[in-house]
């Protein structure tokens, strides 16, 4: 990866509607060049896929962070279950008192009480933990490359 590919990944993380054409004018190269290294960046898995930022408090979801100590003769099935669920945004193997760290969003309490039961009815799952989140001070998925 050199200077051209991670300013294109730089500009594509701002907006990624933007048009071959506008992202080489910003970059300084030409659109064919943009095009054919986001093509190779997709075909390497580097883009994984293209998407928007939501505001989830307009769309009345609850977002909740969740830990999860599990049984690790077990963890591949319990991540394989919790992949499946919709309300999962990212989930995470960490270290530390906890195996699992899971970002999700709801549909208000009751939907966050349905998710928290299944959870715990999860074979191999020894204890969930849940902190509601009040406020979102901050969202940014990008990185500066």
């Amino acid at each position: 990866m050199d200077e051209i590919d991670r300013s294109i990944l730089n500009v594509l993380q701002d907006n990624s509607r933007l048009s071959f054409r506008k992202i080489a004018q910003t970059i300084g190269v030409t659109a064919a060049t943009v095009s054919a290294r986001v093509s190779d960046m997709e075909n390497r898995g580097i883009i994984k896929k293209y998407t928007v930022l939501l505001d989830y408090d307009h769309l009345d979801k609850e977002t909740l962070l969740i830990t999860v100590d599990a049984d690790l003769s077990q963890i591949d099935d319990i991540v394989e279950t919790m992949v499946g669920l919709p309300e999962i945004c990212c989930l995470l193997r960490v270290t530390g008192a906890f195996d699992l760290v899971a970002l999700v969003r709801c549909d208000g309490h009751e939907g966050a009480r349905h998710l928290l039961n299944h959870l715990k009815s999860i074979p191999g799952v020894r204890m969930v933990n849940s902190q509601m989140v009040l406020q979102t001070l901050q969202e940014d998925l990008c990185v500066r490359m």
